[in-house]
């Protein structure tokens, strides 16, 4: 089942579909598929299908990959980001003049024990502590940003999050190098990530 979150954008979020339960398979799809052979891969791949053809009802525009694997729409004028982690994908869509870059993660245990790689010292004062939930927040909103600037490779120097507030139990905002505003909900031990930056 669809979920959709957002109101100037768009992240269509889906549970991960098993290939062989997918009845709706495109000639597009079978090609991109071909030289895939982790099934993993080629189910998040299925169910990337599965969410554009509910958004487009079955007719899709053709996405292309720059040189760094961020997706585009090579007829359309919106812009697009797809996420998937363990159990769930979630593509975002936006208008042509704001950026989107979304990222999804279940929150556990790795993000914290990597946190030394792109939490700097600073990030301490937004929180009591930082535990799994915080780490892996940080860590969705800056993969988020890197979507959208993937100049922005240092993930602990070039990225300062300015603000990290609270709106309710499910929904927050972060600010980002002054530039990028972050969503950010909270569910179902999934933290979902969308950065928006204005062209």
């Amino acid at each position: 089942m669809i979920t959709v979150f957002g109101k100037d954008y768009n992240v269509y979020l889906n549970p991960i579909i098993e290939e062989k339960s997918y009845s709706g398979a495109s000639l597009f799809l079978y090609e991109k598929l071909k030289n895939i052979t982790l099934q993993k891969r080629r189910n998040e791949i299925v169910t990337t299908e599965f969410i554009l053809n509910y958004i487009f009802k079955n007719n899709y525009p053709k996405i292309t990959y720059d040189d760094r694997g961020k997706p585009y729409f090579t007829e359309k004028d919106f812009n697009i980001s797809i996420s998937h982690c363990k159990d769930r994908v979630a593509v975002g869509l936006s208008e042509k003049d704001r950026l989107i870059g979304v990222d999804i993660e279940k929150i556990s245990a790795k993000p914290l024990k990597l946190s030394e790689k792109f939490i700097c010292k600073k990030y301490i004062n937004l929180f009591e502590k930082i535990k799994e939930t915080e780490a892996t927040l940080i860590w969705t909103i800056k993969e988020a940003v890197y979507k959208i600037d993937n100049s922005l490779v240092n993930f602990k120097e070039s990225m300062n999050i300015n603000l990290i507030e609270r709106i309710s139990k499910f929904k927050g905002k972060a600010i980002v190098n002054d530039d990028f505003v972050i969503d950010y909900y909270i569910f179902d031990d999934f933290i979902l990530s969308v950065a928006i930056k204005n062209i």
